[in-house]
């Protein structure tokens, strides 16, 4: 079996592990502030050569320009309420961190008597269950909700060592470890799999880092990770196994996991044109030192943000922040102006606010797919004028 370019189905899950960046009075620690939310985009095949990729040591200047396609969020989350907090091997995880990715239609080639394997465009949500261990950040184990892989939760035998706690530019190398074992879903089959990752990580460079969203003082990891996808033989489906090698530089700042990421999958250590290219879009308090203002503090204005995921279906959540408390309606309207349903109404608190829509209209029937619109509309208790906003989204068939 092929997976070519998209070995997507393990790759992208895989691929996306944190990272935290500094120059060399910078020191990283783990977790961080959350809850919170951080939105990426994603892109294939980017010219990273603005980058710099080789140097080492700093301080560096690094540029990147790309502009991603494909969005994705980071989480960071209390266990709480997650869909694997319960499991046993996850009950002293201090936090999540949790991946919400939109994928677009994937190929697998060349699967043993089944040719390639179509899956349409989807949203995956990777749930990883972390803790701190001594003078360590690790990870206990993960789980999925999607649909064309099952076998989840997955608790590793050992807990795999993300990050130094601290991490700063004398972290020198480690090893990161996972062992997991999904089953692909394809039609009437369901196929086993193992997949084991050994990557070693270490400190690059540092320096400061721009991107169309700012610049940031940050710490340069290179990550060479080495992984093997084995199915076994399952009545007239024969045996198959890959192995797979890439190199990923990521760069990471204060209070944060990943500002950019690029990974190439092929076994060289230098390139010019990244395979993925991940990079954080919405960074807000990236990049602030210990004395900054914590991102946990009220909003200073009325703001609602953009849905995630969008294109969605049939399920996508909408953020917004209250600087003081106020008389909310967030409403969903068609494309022609009518009221679908009414998400939240009554008063919140200052803070930031989340809701669901699950594409249901207020009588719970399912609405077709289609452009539609979401309203905020805020009214503050001291009197002010409401503050309305609206923003677009749109719902795949």
């Amino acid at each position: 079996m092929k997976l070519g370019k998209h070995k997507i189905i393990i790759t992208w899950i895989l691929v996306l592990f944190g990272c935290m960046t500094s120059t060399a009075q910078i020191q990283i620690n783990w977790p961080g502030v959350f809850p919170r939310t951080i939105s990426v985009g994603v892109d294939t095949i980017v010219d990273v050569s603005s980058l710099n990729i080789g140097q080492t040591g700093g301080p560096q200047t690094w540029n990147f320009d790309g502009t991603m396609l494909f969005p994705a969020s980071f989480d960071l989350i209390l266990p709480a309420g997650t869909p694997y907090a319960n499991e046993p091997g996850f009950a002293n995880a201090e936090w999540v961190y949790k991946l919400v990715q939109y994928i677009p239609e994937i190929n697998i080639e060349d699967v043993p008597l089944l040719g390639t394997i179509s899956i349409e465009d989807t949203t995956i949500e990777v749930y990883n269950y972390r803790q701190i261990s001594g003078d360590w950040m690790v990870e206990l184990g993960m789980g999925f909700e999607y649909p064309v892989m099952q076998g989840s939760p997955f608790v590793y035998g050992t807990p795999s060592q993300n990050f130094p706690n601290p991490l700063d530019v004398n972290s020198g190398e480690w090893l990161e470890k996972r062992l997991f074992n999904p089953e692909l879903v394809y039609l009437i089959f369901t196929l086993p799999c193992v997949v084991t990752d050994s990557t070693i990580v270490k400190v690059n460079g540092w320096g400061n880092l721009t991107t169309p969203t700012g610049t940031y003082p940050c710490i340069q990891l290179i990550r060479h990770e080495f992984r093997e996808i084995y199915i076994p033989a399952q009545g007239f489906i024969p045996a198959f196994s890959e192995d797979q090698e890439s190199y990923s530089y990521m760069w990471v700042t204060y209070g944060f996991d990943m500002v950019l990421m690029v990974t190439s999958y092929d076994d060289q250590a230098i390139y010019d044109t990244a395979d993925v290219v991940i990079m954080a879009t919405s960074p807000v308090g990236v990049g602030c030192d210990p004395e900054c203002e914590d991102p946990r503090a009220i909003p200073t204005e009325y703001t609602l943000l953009q849905n995630f995921p969008n294109p969605f279906n049939p399920t996508t959540s909408i953020r917004y922040a209250l600087p003081t408390t106020a008389k909310v309606d967030l409403n969903i309207f068609s494309i022609l102006g009518q009221k679908i349903t009414t998400l939240e109404t009554g008063l919140k608190s200052a803070g930031v606010h989340a809701a669901v829509w699950n594409g249901l209209d207020s009588s719970g029937k399912q609405v077709p797919g289609g452009i539609y619109f979401y309203q905020l509309k805020a009214t503050p208790l001291n009197g002010s004028n409401a503050i309305v906003q609206t923003k677009k989204m749109i719902m795949t068939k």
